[in-house]
């Protein structure tokens, strides 16, 4: 199996544009809400997210390397877990990048990273946004944002990002159908939001992305809470014991 050490340059280039895109994101949203207020109810996450599997139905995936100065910086400021990890699928002759965050204690945070703004903060040019949907393996069909991006002549590259959240299990295509006015605390069907999570899943083809996300969501899902709290992957781990 082909490891990410190896890969094009060019590939690599992606990873790390994604990370600054990440770290840009947060710091532009930390100085313009550092003073909103945001939910104070938390959901505990019974598992590690870089715990999530590495070979998944005939994707195998390496973590992409995040500088310790940057996983400090974002434990503060708006993550607390996540993972970011390159899958390559041989059979598929496809690769994707899969970044998973998780926010409890400051959930209106992650607003800051839509990657319409971030992405266009750092240099990329913004192509189309559309709603779309995929079906799961286990036959859920759920919305998300697909997101087309290119650089400018020079150092010419283009990105295809497919983009949702989930808000106490529920699923979400767009961050102001939970954060309110400004970026105020969350608040579904009256509630506080106890948890918030990002799925990102880019690559160079739409396709990839698509393909990624059918194999992956499901097993994604059974790592978060689900609307009633419930985290199935512990419970399948705890039964499993």
């Amino acid at each position: 199996m082909r490891k990410s050490n190896s890969q094009p340059v060019y590939y690599k280039g992606l990873a790390a544009a994604g990370i600054l895109v990440l770290l840009l994101g947060g710091y532009i949203h930390r100085q313009v809400s550092a003073h909103i207020e945001v939910g104070t109810n938390q959901a505990d996450l019974s598992l590690n997210l870089k715990d999530f599997p590495k070979t998944i139905y005939g994707w195998d995936g390496n973590d992409l390397e995040i500088p310790a100065t940057t996983v400090s910086y974002m434990r503060k400021n708006f993550a607390d877990d996540y993972f970011s990890r390159r899958y390559l699928n041989e059979g598929k002759r496809a690769w994707a990048d899969v970044y998973v965050v998780y926010c409890t204690s400051r959930p209106a945070s992650i607003i800051g990273h839509r990657p319409q703004v971030c992405y266009v903060n750092s240099g990329w040019i913004s192509d189309t946004t559309e709603l779309k949907s995929f079906t799961t393996r286990g036959g859920r069909v759920l919305p998300c944002l697909i997101h087309r991006f290119h650089r400018p002549a020079g150092s010419y590259a283009e990105i295809v990002i497919l983009n949702f959240y989930v808000v106490n299990g529920r699923v979400l295509t767009d961050e102001s159908e939970f954060s309110g006015l400004m970026g105020r605390k969350p608040n579904i069907g009256g509630k506080e939001a106890k948890y918030v999570s990002q799925i990102q899943i880019s690559s160079n083809y739409e396709n990839y992305v698509l393909e990624a996300a059918q194999d992956m969501v499901d097993t994604l899902f059974e790592w978060l809470p689900d609307e009633e709290g419930k985290v199935q992957a512990s419970i399948t781990r705890s039964n499993s014991d």
